[in-house]
């Protein structure tokens, strides 16, 4: 519809750039598995905003955030991990929520036999994590994993950037369907993790180009 296409746009014009949004960024810092320990996150963001950084990686294992990995959201830890973006945020940190495997299931396997269940995954329990951190406007970005690999091999072979590709295109079209902020939060495109030598340069070209994207 016309009128919620203006909306959209209208919208868009008044977001940052991804070149804009990381321009932002003075000096970062990793904050991995938070959510699993016992840490006093407003006197740890505290301290690294006052060390001059201004940007924080919040890490976390997917499977500890969800029950099973097509399956619903565990509450008690997303919402520990709610708290430390809450935190985040209350510093005036620029945020990005990187994803990583459990390693006993390794779900993001990059290979034709894994990938109708990734694409599963993106859209039952990684979109109820997106749209349970709607709410949070454009410091926060996201992303779907990180150190992207077929975990037969440990390698990124041209098998592995297809599936990539794919499920990075799938990624960005499902949080665009939530809708909300979700329409133009930064999203976080990984390439591949291992060596890629002797592959073709179009084979890392993940999405088609978007102004809210960021790629790493």
């Amino acid at each position: 519809n016309v009128t919620d296409n203006l909306k959209v746009y209208a919208l868009y014009e008044k977001v940052e750039t991804a070149d804009e949004w990381l321009s932002n960024i003075v000096f970062g810092i990793n904050y991995f598995n938070g959510i699993n320990e016992n840490n006093d996150n407003d006197a740890y963001f505290q301290w690294i905003v006052e060390e001059g950084f201004n940007a924080v990686e919040i890490g976390c294992r997917f499977p500890h955030l969800v029950d099973s990995i097509h399956g619903e959201l565990n509450f008690e830890n997303v919402e520990k991990l709610r708290n430390i973006i809450d935190c985040a945020y209350k510093y005036d940190l620029y945020i990005i929520l990187s994803l990583y495997d459990g390693y006993d299931y390794m779900w993001t396997s990059l290979n034709y036999q894994n990938q109708a269940s990734i694409i599963k995954m993106l859209n039952t329990s990684y979109k109820k994590l997106v749209e349970n951190l709607n709410s949070y406007d454009d410091k926060l970005a996201i992303s779907f994993c990180s150190e992207p690999r077929d975990y037969t091999d440990n390698l990124v072979d041209e098998e592995a950037c297809d599936v990539l590709n794919t499920i990075n295109s799938e990624f960005v079209r499902m949080v665009r369907s939530t809708g909300g902020n979700n329409l133009y939060r930064k999203l976080v495109i990984t390439t591949g993790w291992s060596r890629c030598s002797g592959l073709s340069a179009d084979k890392f070209e993940m999405v088609n180009d978007d102004y809210t994207f960021v790629r790493i």
